[in-house]
């Protein structure tokens, strides 16, 4: 027979209905509750449910990618890219008696060895200035922040160019190599008069997408590669005709144009100066470590592009910042507008 160490009485079932013995237990369970926290979790060894996202490609990938412990799932956003999210308040808190100004979808980061890509934003608010990029890689979500008081910021410059691509060119010559074996292997078992038939046809309809498809630059590279090989394989049957010859030279001439386009790409650097730091932040391409600056800090993308509102940044972001900087608050419903 055992008794309640509280109120005297006997215990029935091992307990009391006494407040101090019911007191006790609740402190016993939460103190319990507290220490569960602090014990590592126990990962299962299979998958506890097959639940894949077949909607798309991108949803395929992240499911399994979730499914299989490669990210973690509880980080996955239902948009990884934080499309038209404001990053103050809904990405991070503000400071007191902060107000948003502006925001820019400002540039597209990438790098397509590591399969990473992010969207980033630039955000100025009466206090600081920000920038966010989101986005996924292979492994799971990326996420990539900087933020700086305004009053701190000594300048910013926005450079928008183009910039030769290796990994585009390497693209081009496989995509050429196997263009070639493929159209040998074509033509391998037609006649002369077919072969110059079929390759003058496949041969301007290779010419067509590059003057009726909008963009899509690989497709129109690719189908010019196509032709450029069917009116070879027809110029050499032909004897050198001089005809064939002329729509030969003239693809070759439309495959250079595509390459370029392909190979040179949209490049954006952006840098933002501190008055006391020695550096910068650059928001630009990865550069090798020899031709960097002393002080300054990448991003950590191969490649970053503009984006839609990279042009309207370069031409008031300076202004904004130094109207807030020399007019405070009084400047807000001027660049709110």
């Amino acid at each position: 027979m055992k008794f309640c160490r509280f109120c005297g009485k006997e215990l029935v079932n091992g307990q009391c209905d006494c407040h101090d013995y019911q007191a006790s237990i609740g402190n016993a369970a939460a103190s319990n509750q507290y220490e569960d926290a602090y014990k590592p979790a126990k990962e299962p060894f299979l998958i506890q449910s097959f639940n894949l996202n077949f909607k798309s490609f991108s949803g395929f990938i992240s499911s399994l990618r979730d499914q299989s412990g490669v990210s973690e799932p509880a980080s996955s956003a239902e948009d990884p890219y934080e499309r038209n999210v404001p990053i103050v308040p809904d990405c991070i808190q503000p400071e007191e008696d902060e107000i948003v100004v502006k925001q820019y979808n400002i540039a597209k980061l990438r790098t397509r060895l590591k399969f990473m890509k992010a969207e980033g934003r630039l955000m100025v608010t009466n206090k600081r200035v920000i920038f966010r990029a989101a986005g996924t890689s292979l492994t799971g979500n990326i996420l990539q922040q900087h933020q700086f008081k305004l009053d701190e910021i000594g300048g910013i410059e926005i450079h928008k160019d183009y910039k030769f691509s290796i990994l585009n060119f390497i693209g081009f010559s496989l995509l050429n190599s196997l263009t070639i074996v493929l159209t040998h292997r074509l033509f391998f078992s037609i006649g002369n008069i077919g072969t110059i038939i079929i390759g003058i046809i496949l041969g301007i309809l290779g010419l067509l997408p590059t003057f009726i498809v909008y963009k899509h630059f690989w497709l129109k590279l690719f189908c010019s590669i196509v032709a450029s090989g069917c009116f070879s394989m027809a110029h050499v049957v032909s004897n050198k005709n001089s005809f064939i010859g002329l729509l030969l030279i003239l693809t070759n001439i439309i495959l250079i144009i595509n390459l370029i386009i392909v190979c040179y790409l949209p490049n954006l650097v952006i840098k933002i100066k501190t008055k006391c730091a020695l550096g910068a932040l650059v928001i630009g391409s990865q550069k090798a470590i020899f031709t960097r600056r002393i002080g300054d800090d990448y991003c950590g993308f191969a490649e970053v592009m503009p984006w839609e509102d990279t042009i309207i940044a370069m031409n008031e972001l300076g202004t904004l910042i130094e109207d807030l900087q020399k007019q405070g608050d009084s400047a807000i419903e001027k660049w709110s507008m």
